[in-house]
């Protein structure tokens, strides 16, 4: 026996809140809802703590990849122009979310007893990177802990020797670059950069007309022949990571050691 339908049966509807099929629907509630949120949330954050925590440990070794384009513009400029040039390195601790500007002049008068220095037109100013600097010369650091008989399992002693070696060289780094610095190598809020012949709110590196780095400068503008980057968080923050960065004598580029 079968049983027929009607058309109007047959486009009857289903009721409303259950599917065709029979099966019922819920949708999230909104305690759902915010435990997702919650969750992404806090894998946003996470990402962000751990990239900023990658570019803070990058900061100083990408600057050195700037200061060796600018100094190599400088010394393509001597070439090509036939004249001194030079990079002005200025820091300032009010600029710090650019760190370092460097900029390029030349010698307007040629007269290498007695520069006038303009800037080089067309060529902007090139910063090493948020809250990262570079300073001419380096400190004298402490010498290094031996390292412990068995590096993949170092003892308390070993791990507490090389902590006060970090702490030291922290110290050391700062007092190269800053007045006002604590012993724990920590800037104090009124600290600033050095000043003076051998210090480190402004400094210049010189290239002569054939380009390798001037000899018998002006007191002041002597040619560092080895330059220091680090990182400074700020105000109530010890010194981080740092860089060292060789000249060349003959190119005044960076010096590879092989």
């Amino acid at each position: 026996m079968f049983t027929t339908f009607s058309k109007s049966e047959l486009r009857r509807p289903a009721p409303k809140g259950r599917p065709a099929d029979g099966r019922t629907s819920r949708g999230f509630t909104l305690t759902e809802l915010l435990a997702v949120l919650a969750i992404v949330l806090i894998v946003v954050v996470g990402s962000i703590s751990v990239w900023l925590a990658l570019a803070g440990a990058a900061a100083p070794g990408q600057a050195t990849a700037v200061v060796q384009a600018v100094l190599a513009g400088a010394r393509d400029y001597a070439v090509t122009n036939s004249v001194m040039t030079r990079v002005v390195f200025e820091n300032d601790l009010a600029g710090a979310e650019n760190g370092t500007t460097m900029y390029l002049e030349y010698d307007a008068d040629r007269n290498p007893a007695s520069p006038k220095w303009q800037r080089v037109p067309g060529r902007r100013s090139e910063y090493a990177g948020r809250q990262v600097f570079v300073l001419s010369g380096a400190p004298d650091l402490p010498s290094a802990p031996s390292v412990a008989d068995d590096a993949e399992k170092p003892g308390e002693s070993d791990l507490a020797a090389w902590q006060t070696y970090r702490d030291a060289v922290a110290s050391k780094l700062a007092r190269f670059a800053f007045t006002n610095v604590n012993t724990a190598g920590y800037l104090e809020a009124n600290a600033s950069f050095t000043t003076g012949q051998t210090g480190q709110a402004k400094f210049y590196v010189t290239f002569d007309p054939t380009g390798t780095l001037a000899v018998n400068l002006k007191s002041g503008e002597i040619n560092p022949t080895l330059l220091t980057v680090i990182q400074v968080p700020g105000a109530g923050r010890r010194v981080g990571d740092y860089r060292f960065y060789v000249l060349n004598a003959n190119t005044g580029t960076q010096l590879v050691f092989e």
